[in-house]
């Protein structure tokens, strides 16, 4: 069942670079393709959101040494859950996962007899989407970016920086181009950053992917919560 689900996310893998075996973060509502505060069109980030983007991204650049240095080898706790497309069926259940590293990529593999889904990429600032942003934010001075960008011809990421900047949030939302200038949602991505100054900076403490069903009204869930 595992690899079936991967199989059908291969494609957003290419563009997103974020890996998983299925899972997120804390419930939300559910995402519409038609609702206007997710549509395609682009704005310039407001100063508080850039300022909520330049801890989180601050945050998950200094994860990548601790984490490296002070985690690798060591198990996380999460508490995993899935909510699939019509006919709806739900899961919940533990995952102990491992940090590892693959090249430069920090990741997750499972450390127990968890036969479930999760996250496998750990989230950094080298995330696809955080890649093209986190740049812009912290070498910014006119506060002049705009929260989306092409990455081709008919794709578009639009970023959203919520929370405060004790407890950043951030949201990345997948379009594709449809007819003209209309933008169709596809997926969404949300996470919280951990922004303490301790061992466990830039930890994601929950993440959800969402993703529209062939109904386009209903979407599926993956959720991953950080059990301290």
């Amino acid at each position: 069942m595992m690899k079936n689900y991967l199989c059908i996310l291969g494609c957003f893998l290419v563009f997103s670079s974020c890996k998983f075996n299925r899972k997120s973060g804390k419930p939300d509502d559910a995402i519409k393709r038609n609702d206007g505060l997710v549509n395609g069109l682009s704005r310039v980030l407001e100063e508080n959101e850039v300022q909520i983007g330049k801890v989180a991204c601050r945050a998950l650049q200094n994860k990548i040494i601790k984490f490296k240095t002070l985690h690798l080898g060591k198990d996380f706790g999460f508490q995993n859950s899935t909510k699939s497309c019509p006919p709806i069926i739900s899961t919940s259940d533990f995952a102990l996962l491992n940090v590892g590293v693959s090249g430069a990529q920090l990741n997750f593999k499972v450390a127990n007899n968890y036969s479930g889904s999760f996250f496998e990429e750990i989230i950094t600032d080298q995330e696809f989407s955080l890649k093209y942003f986190c740049p812009k934010i912290n070498n910014n001075s006119s506060g002049e970016i705009l929260n989306t960008f092409d990455h081709s011809f008919n794709m578009r990421n639009k970023i959203v920086f919520k929370g405060t900047i004790e407890e950043p949030e951030v949201e990345i939302y997948y379009f594709i181009l449809k007819d003209g200038n209309t933008y169709a949602l596809d997926k969404k991505l949300s996470f919280e950053v951990d922004i303490s100054k301790g061992d466990l900076e830039g930890n994601i403490t929950s993440q959800k992917l969402q993703i529209m069903c062939s109904n386009l009204t209903d979407s599926s869930e993956i959720t991953q919560v950080f059990i301290p």
